[in-house]
């Protein structure tokens, strides 16, 4: 999916503030060949909501990357801000305090 295309909502992004920490190691890691899972985006007819990745997104961006594998499911927002609540970083990433 082209970066362009996805909604950035804060209210979808469960954590205070991005860990640019983070966003950096992933951005070189990219650069390295490594792999990512896809970004997760609901989609709700309209808007491609981001709901997990968002530091795989700002990796990417900061790369220059124009487009990122992303997993589309649709959903209305509420769908969306429910995922990202209950379902989003549960086994990877960086973890809910």
């Amino acid at each position: 999916m082209k970066l362009s295309q996805i909604t950035l909502d804060p209210h979808l992004m469960m954590r205070t503030e991005l860990n640019k920490h983070i966003v950096d190691e992933y951005a070189q890691a990219m650069l390295d060949g490594d792999k990512f899972p896809d970004i997760i985006i609901f989609n709700d007819g309209e808007n491609n909501y981001l709901v997990e990745g968002f530091k795989r997104y700002h990796a990417a961006k900061q790369n220059g990357y124009e487009i990122i594998n992303a997993d589309v499911q649709m959903g209305t927002y509420d769908d969306a801000f429910d995922y990202a609540l209950t379902v989003a970083n549960r086994k990877n990433g960086e973890h809910y305090s």
